[in-house]
């Protein structure tokens, strides 16, 4: 499953010293002390390239799949010879047949600016006169706590052919107004996995609650696919139809959404994503279809003392085909963000490292009176590795 492999690099004598010693440590197959030395060594030296390799062979053996595909990758994205490219490809191929079981959990606490989406001035003006907004229609604070979790189960049916059967909730709580909502759902499917590419279709079932209150029922035909370009690109997507009911409203909803990532591991140290999605909602019960398209350009920037910098810009715009009742306009929003999310790998909560994220939203309308921004810090846990 795992092979042995050395490749030639430079580094201080005490990461050298170190590593033999985590070396002896998975030839006695005491992972767990393994790894904690191979992080200390990356701590001091993100470049260290045959550490993140014994990495991945760690949590190879302990069957911790994600980090072990996290680390091979960035490997892979260095200038090796092509026989340990060829060693990796088939240690992701093996992973990629391995995930029988996936369980994700997660959460954060998310106090924001603006979380009723209203406006910083108190005064608009309306046709050149003056008008004094009322309360709520003004900015307030706000905090939400987030979680989410899921089941995945992926038996094997026959040769490269897999089920995909999956339970899923996630959820938020705004203590202000003691409002709780949340969604749960289901996914059966079946998927295709060749090498280091993974394909799957299948049907999706989402129930949504308002204030504890059934809002909603969606129906979801959808198509995924995770495909290794060359050594540094990945491409991951999927395209989703979807049929909305509402609770209180007559008509519903017809969505087509289509999102695309592409991600380039430089090297150990800088990662670029780019994330699009295109998407159009038919409502019959808004009476107002509606077409989006938006676009996320995310870094990864791994720095010494186990600190990982994710920044990030964002864009956005939707556009509305029928005209508003009020303003006899065709609705247009534009949407901009940035923000920065930093992880420090060294604490370890249930295999979680702890994160904060800073995140800046402005929002545009040609038919609203004013336009909104949001500030945003979220305290959370995300996946170690």
């Amino acid at each position: 499953m795992a092979e042995n492999i050395s490749v030639p690099l430079t580094s201080p004598d005490l990461s050298q010293k170190l590593f033999t010693q985590a070396r002896t440590a998975l030839k006695r197959q005491e992972f767990d002390k393994a790894i904690d030395i191979l992080h200390r060594i990356l701590s001091v030296d993100p470049k260290f390239i045959q550490v993140r390799f014994a990495l991945g062979e760690a949590y190879l053996r302990l069957k911790k799949y994600d980090q072990a595909t996290y680390h091979f990758k960035l490997v892979l994205a260095q200038n090796i010879p092509p026989q340990i490219a060829r060693i990796i490809r088939k240690h992701l191929s093996f992973i990629n047949r391995q995930k029988i079981w996936q369980i994700s959990y997660g959460g954060n606490i998310t106090p924001q600016s603006n979380a009723n989406g209203g406006s910083h001035e108190s005064v608009v003006l309306i046709g050149g006169i003056p008008f004094k907004l009322n309360e709520s229609s003004l900015a307030q604070s706000g905090l939400s706590i987030n979680a989410n979790g899921a089941v995945v189960i992926a038996p094997q049916l026959n040769g490269d052919i897999y089920g995909h059967f999956k339970l899923y909730a996630s959820g938020n709580y705004l203590p202000s107004s003691k409002q709780l909502n949340f969604n749960v759902g289901g996914e059966a499917g079946l998927s295709l996995k060749q090498k280091t590419n993974h394909y799957s279709l299948g049907l999706g079932y989402k129930k949504q609650f308002f204030d504890r209150a059934p809002y909603s029922d969606t129906l979801e035909l959808w198509g995924r696919w995770q495909k290794l370009l060359t050594n540094n690109l990945n491409w991951s997507g999927q395209a989703v139809i979807a049929k909305t009911d509402f609770e209180n409203l007559t008509g519903n909803e017809y969505d087509f959404t289509l999102s695309q990532s592409l991600n380039y591991e430089h090297d150990a140290n800088i990662g670029f994503n780019l994330a699009s999605t295109l998407s159009y909602t038919r409502s019959r019960s808004q009476k107002n279809d509606k077409a989006n398209v938006g676009l996320t350009v995310t870094t990864r920037h791994s720095l010494p003392h186990y600190f990982t910098i994710n920044p990030h810009v964002t864009a956005g715009y939707d556009h509305y085909f029928q005209k508003n009742g009020i303003f006899n306009k065709k609705r247009k929003n534009l949407k901009f963000g940035t923000g920065l999310k930093i992880t420090n790998s060294k604490f370890k909560i249930l295999d979680f490292a702890p994160y904060i994220q800073y995140n800046f939203e402005y929002k545009h309308s040609n038919i609203s009176l004013y336009s909104t921004q949001n500030h945003s810090v979220s305290l959370g846990l995300t996946a170690k590795f």
